[in-house]
């Protein structure tokens, strides 16, 4: 009989801090009712103190602000990482997600009370915002002090697979006991030089081999990876091969990641190390972001139906093959996925191998040259968007074919698949459509760029610039 799958640690003290939050919320909202009742008395037409807290009017209100905090504490990425908070991380967040949730929830049903006195509801306001604060940082400092004292006794220390040349490994395993780890398995990688590429592979295949072997009997946490500068661009193509298993990555940074992401410390003593996954972008952003991709593609998908409808006859009618045509890219973790966009081709265009369009492609058909100028081919790429396949804004997704080619001048395009990739990307913004290898290492420079500083800010920014483009017909 096949056991149950544990919760991860990550999962585990998630439900820890939404139960210490939804506890912290359920207490701080009565206290802050019995308060108001007795303050504001005679004012308040719910009737005696008990219709007041737990009357059927009471319980519908108290659901719906429940649900609202914990949309605002969610979208404000305190649930993100769970594992890497700390008590300041506590206090500030407490302090933002108190402020927010309690001015709204002071808006949308203190004020709504009828009194005459406006500045009479002052004082409510602030103690509100008290209440909530105290509840919410009490019960995360008590789930915190829990943690740091789960997480520091060895018994529970996370098991990980180090891999790393000799003397690089040696220094990080020096580190274990200061970075509460526990190493299950050591794996060597040769510090020789490699003269030629195919001893690379061919050293790259049987490392593999060794991590696929461990990943699958012991399903490591963590992966660290040490290895010295000579054997950077192996380094790099092990991320690669790694991101499918979709265990957390950490580089020192004396190998060669200090370009690469931000520096963590599992203490001010220990070894630095980057986060491959991490990117400049702000946990709130993410799931802002992640929010904005849902709801902007299901309504475009909604209001645009009758231009699909229309493009969808023209493409028809312009040629055989058809309507929508799919193609695999390469997606984040470097999973495959099919891309759909209004064909803008004859069929059987690439019967000798993939080939990238050209100006005045005579593949491309004379309706085809519209939709590209106005970029309307891409208009199916919010199903892939609504799917998870992409987001709005990311580096674009490449086919296989071309990554190959790629990673032999620019092995650090493997870091791009840390992230969704994106229906408009800033390389599309700068190059558009790549017409050959060369300008597509050009537009990777710019998504690299875009990748090491990924903010919101810098996503309306290409979406605006994007619609200009669309909108002046500058597409290719």
């Amino acid at each position: 009989m096949k056991q149950p799958q544990r919760l991860s640690r990550h999962a585990r003290f998630r439900l820890a801090y939404i139960g210490a939050d939804a506890l912290a919320l359920v207490v701080a909202y009565f206290l802050t009712n019995y308060i108001r009742y007795y303050f504001e008395g005679a004012d308040l037409d719910w009737g005696n103190l008990q219709a007041y807290l737990f009357g059927s009017r009471a319980q519908a209100v108290g659901g719906a602000v429940l649900i609202l905090w914990f949309l605002i504490i969610t979208l404000s990425g305190y649930y993100n990482r769970p594992l890497h908070r700390g008590r300041y991380d506590d206090f500030v967040a407490s302090l933002k997600n108190s402020f927010i949730g309690g001015t709204i929830q002071y808006l949308l049903v203190v004020t709504n009370d009828p009194i005459e006195e406006v500045g009479r509801l002052l004082p409510i306001y602030f103690i509100l915002l008290g209440i909530y604060f105290g509840s919410l940082f009490i019960s995360r400092s008590i789930v915190s002090h829990i943690k740091v004292k789960w997480l520091a006794t060895p018994k529970h220390y996370p098991n990980v697979l180090i891999l790393g040349t000799p003397r690089e490994k040696a220094k990080l395993l020096s580190f274990a006991e200061e970075l509460h780890i526990q190493p299950i398995s050591k794996i060597e990688i040769p510090s020789n030089k490699c003269t030629t590429k195919e001893e690379e592979k061919a050293q790259l295949k049987e490392i593999l081999a060794q991590c696929e072997t461990v990943i699958s009997l012991h399903s490591p946490s963590a992966i660290y990876l040490a290895v010295d500068k000579e054997k950077s661009t192996l380094g790099m193509r092990l991320l690669y091969a790694l991101f499918p298993y979709k265990c957390e990555i950490f580089v020192t940074a004396e190998s060669f990641a200090l370009t690469l992401g931000d520096l963590y410390f599992g203490s001010i003593l220990s070894i630095p190390l980057v986060s491959i996954a991490d990117t400049k972008m702000l946990e709130w952003e993410k799931n802002v972001k992640w929010l904005f991709d849902k709801v902007v593609s299901t309504i475009l998908l909604l209001l645009l139906s009758p231009l699909y409808f229309i493009l969808a006859i023209l493409v028809k009618r312009s040629s055989k093959g058809p309507i929508i045509y799919k193609q695999e890219r390469i997606g984040r973790h470097g999973k495959p996925f099919f891309i759909y966009k209004f064909r803008t081709m004859y069929t059987d265009s690439e019967q000798s191998g993939p080939a990238l369009s050209q100006e005045d492609d005579p593949r491309i058909t004379p309706l085809g040259r519209v939709l590209r100028k106005y970029r309307l081919d891409e208009l199916p790429q919010f199903w892939n968007v609504l799917k998870g396949d992409m987001s709005l804004v990311g580096p674009r997704p490449e086919r296989a074919y071309y990554i190959n080619q790629l990673l032999e001048d620019a092995p650090y395009y493997y870091l791009l698949h840390n992230v969704s990739p994106g229906i408009t990307s800033l390389g599309m913004v700068y190059y558009g459509y790549a017409s050959n290898l060369e300008e597509m290492k050009e537009r990777l420079k710019i998504d690299w760029v875009y990748y090491r500083n990924m903010s919101l800010a810098l996503d309306v920014k290409i979406l605006f610039t994007t619609f200009t483009t669309l909108v002046k017909g500058k597409g290719k």
